[in-house]
């Protein structure tokens, strides 16, 4: 009878990308809110510890550091995406109020005066500027239409500060 010989080669083996998963949750935090870089802060850890518990005996000496390592990345992920979210809030509502100040100075004009058909409009010329030095206004008065148009030299609340008090004289006078 013949002889079977087995012959026991041992299985290549596949590089440690445990280590590396604690990039997982940093990478996640450059387009997620807080909850998506806590789920793959989450699935890297597990994803980490499935890998690393296969390949050594109970888990390995290095384990922990790295559990340690995504634990850290995640929370301060998590903390950077939080503190984003609460500064773009912050940023949405300065801007909100901005447009407010800027449309109680410039109202809109009325349709018609004295026979002339008037329109206005007003564009900041920087996209995020939302106060300006920028004025116009329209008056109906006894001795006829009042109309003034201008621009205050400089940017955001001072040049806003010099329009209104400079449409608060122009309306006085008219």
């Amino acid at each position: 009878m013949p002889s079977v010989r087995v012959l026991r080669t041992p299985l290549p083996r596949l590089p440690d990308l445990s280590s590396s998963s604690a990039a997982v949750p940093a990478l996640a935090a450059i387009g997620h809110r807080w909850p998506g870089i806590l789920g793959f802060g989450v699935l890297a850890a597990v994803t980490q510890t499935v890998l690393r518990w296969g390949s050594t005996p109970l888990g390995g000496a290095a384990q922990p550091m790295v559990t340690i390592a995504i634990v850290v990345v995640t929370v301060a992920g998590v903390a950077a995406a939080v503190a984003q979210a609460r500064g773009e809030r912050t940023l949405d509502h300065v801007r909100s109020l901005a447009g407010g100040v800027q449309r109680a100075v410039l109202r809109p004009l009325p349709e018609t005066a004295k026979g002339y058909r008037l329109a206005g409009f007003y564009r900041a010329a920087e996209a995020e500027a939302r106060v300006g030095g920028d004025f116009y206004d329209a008056l109906q008065t006894p001795y006829g239409l009042r109309l003034v148009l201008g621009d205050v030299c400089g940017k955001g609340l001072p040049a806003a500060d010099a329009t209104v008090t400079l449409l608060g004289a122009f309306r006085e006078a008219a």
